[in-house]
């Protein structure tokens, strides 16, 4: 099952819905640190990819440096800003887990606005994480649209050259049986140009005849010749190209996931941010204490997001 089927169907046991957690925070945040380091090592596959010096036409060898260029941008800038923002969130929990909150929130009172104060604080935490998961995202959907147009590029032209070689194949064939026709002519007046009762008046023209075969002859083997070593430089360009998709299908798939787990883990930090808002509009109709125990059942699961968030930035 792939981590985006796992974001969808999957929630740690246990874990439920209030204003102080939303359990996709948890599903993604720990989809996002086991995809992290697989990505590292699919990038770093990436850059070891051959380079062939000698293609046939440079757009081949620009597969590799397109593809090496949004690898290098996944390790320069998108794995660190992952870290960094997941870290923000991080602290949203860790700020939850204040004492000052948790008695905040016990404290009794027809108006509990020391209670609204300390979840809208909370709020205004989740500003800072959101805006970097915005960020992020929008920079993980254009890699994702650069890497799926080069893929798309790359398996065209694997295509057309496989295409090439068939054509070459067919080319080459039918050469070598005008070579080996051309060649039993020659064959046959050579035989004539040896019976005797051929030679006189007949010898120029069968003369002129086998000239004009071994020329012929010798067209056809030149024309052969030359294909056959662009079909060995084409089949080369087909191998290396075939060698390529692997690696980027590969990055593709797995960034494709990390996408859709940041854009879960976005939404649900939004999700949890609008809970806060709306908690501490009702904190006064709520049974005392009420918020206080939601808050508590939460720190275990923010706790596992500080672990995640520690994780990629290890």
């Amino acid at each position: 099952m792939s981590n985006l089927a796992v974001l969808h169907q999957q929630h740690a046991p246990g874990e439920a819905d209030s204003a102080f957690w939303c359990p996709a925070i948890g599903t993604a945040s720990a989809a996002l640190a086991d995809l992290a380091p697989q990505l590292d090592s699919l990038a770093h596959d990436v850059a070891r990819l051959p380079v062939r010096a000698a293609v046939t036409r440079p757009v081949v060898g620009q597969y590799l440096s397109m593809v090496r260029t949004l690898a290098a941008a996944w390790q320069a800038r998108a794995r660190p800003a992952l870290g960094s923002a997941l870290a923000m969130l991080a602290f949203v929990g860790h700020s939850m887990a204040q004492p000052a909150v948790l008695a905040a929130l016990q404290a009794q009172g027809p108006d509990q606005q020391g209670g609204a104060h300390a979840l809208d604080a909370l709020r205004r935490r989740m500003a800072a994480p959101l805006a970097a998961l915005d960020t992020l995202s929008r920079d993980v959907a254009s890699y994702l649209a650069q890497m799926a147009r080069a893929s798309h590029e790359l398996a065209s032209d694997t295509a057309l050259v496989t295409e090439c070689l068939q054509a070459d194949a067919v080319h080459a064939f039918l050469l070598s049986q005008q070579a080996s026709a051309l060649q039993s002519r020659l064959d046959d007046a050579a035989l004539r140009q040896d019976a005797p009762w051929l030679l006189g008046p007949h010898a120029e023209p069968l003369r002129q005849e086998m000239v004009l075969h071994a020329s012929a002859l010798e067209g056809v083997r030149r024309q052969l010749t030359q294909l056959q070593g662009e079909q060995m430089a084409t089949r080369a360009e087909a191998d290396y190209l075939q060698s390529l998709l692997p690696a980027l299908s590969r990055f593709l798939g797995r960034l494709d996931d990390t996408g859709a787990a940041i854009d879960t883990l976005r939404c649900a930090a939004a999700s949890t941010c609008h809970s806060l808002l709306l908690e501490a509009g009702a904190l006064a109709q709520q049974p005392p204490g009420l918020a206080a125990r939601q808050l508590q059942a939460a720190l275990p699961h923010w706790a596992l997001v500080s672990k995640a968030a520690a994780a990629l930035r290890a």
